[in-house]
């Protein structure tokens, strides 16, 4: 009998937290307190994990479900330096963790969409709050990946996320715009019209007629990136992502680089260059 893939998923990234050696090497100890539910008496640092929204993630071929899980850090200590060397070992615990075999589902993906620690004004107690975006499907066994992306039933819509149609072949980390129909294409900074619909930043190749993950907000992180931190990115030619901003055609701002291998995707209004 299959059981909710929260519950499922709930209970094993805590598991797996919990035994993970980036974060037994961190403040949270040997014997880290990541709990479903905190009580008055649990000690500090502590990570609340739960699952705060689930949406149906169905293909014309799986059952599936997309899942937001959220890690609530809540620690003592001067400042927030604590809190960010804890959240970057739950990244480093998590960032490659799926695919993943559950109960009665699998976990095709898991990736983080936002981190952020903050120390209280007298600066004794800090919190912390990190997003997961996760997607499951409903079969158990030993996870195999497709060849070939899952056919959405329908456009898939969520806060920073959307699942279009390509209308030509799309390589993975490209910006891609949305046409009159639906389908995405690549956006270029030479081609005013193509900026203005810009949606965000491909996750995956596919070709013509194929369903095509698009990013628009939130964190994103490849390993072959090597940005330099802190740097503007803007659109360039056929979909690019680059450090250096165009002389003519459209200026596009598509994000900033948080470190050399994760950038933080937040379109702005394309400027028409003289």
């Amino acid at each position: 009998m299959s059981t909710a893939p929260e519950t499922e998923l709930r209970t094993a990234v805590i598991a797996a937290l919990k035994v993970d050696a980036n974060v037994t090497a961190s403040a949270m100890g040997a014997a880290p307190r990541i709990v479903n539910r905190a009580l008055s008496t649990t000690a500090l640092p502590y990570i609340v994990l739960d699952v705060v929204n689930a949406r149906p993630w169905d293909t014309t071929t799986e059952r599936g479900c997309e899942l937001d899980v959220e890690l609530r850090l809540v620690g003592e200590y001067e400042g927030d330096k604590q809190g960010e060397a804890i959240f970057w070992a739950t990244q480093r615990a998590l960032r490659d963790w799926a695919p993943q075999a559950l109960t009665t589902h699998w976990l095709v993906n898991l990736v983080l969409s936002f981190s952020d620690v903050r120390a209280e004004e007298d600066g004794k107690r800090y919190f912390g709050l990190q997003r997961w975006r996760a997607v499951t499907e409903e079969q158990a066994g030993v996870y195999v990946p497709p060849t070939t992306p899952p056919t959405p039933s329908l456009e898939v819509e969520s806060e920073e996320r959307q699942t279009r149609l390509a209308a030509e072949p799309i390589s993975a980390l490209r910006v891609v715009r949305r046409l009159a129909d639906g389908r995405v294409s690549l956006a270029d900074q030479a081609l005013m019209d193509t900026t203005a619909t810009a949606i965000g930043i491909s996750e995956n190749a596919g070709a013509s007629g194929d369903p095509i993950n698009v990013r628009t907000a939130g964190v994103m992180i490849d390993a072959a990136w090597a940005w330099t931190t802190g740097a503007a990115l803007f659109l360039g030619n056929s979909g690019a992502i680059t450090a250096t901003a165009p002389s003519s055609g459209v200026l596009l701002r598509v994000g900033t680089a948080l470190s050399a291998t994760a950038i933080l995707i937040d379109l702005q209004e394309p400027i028409v260059l003289a």
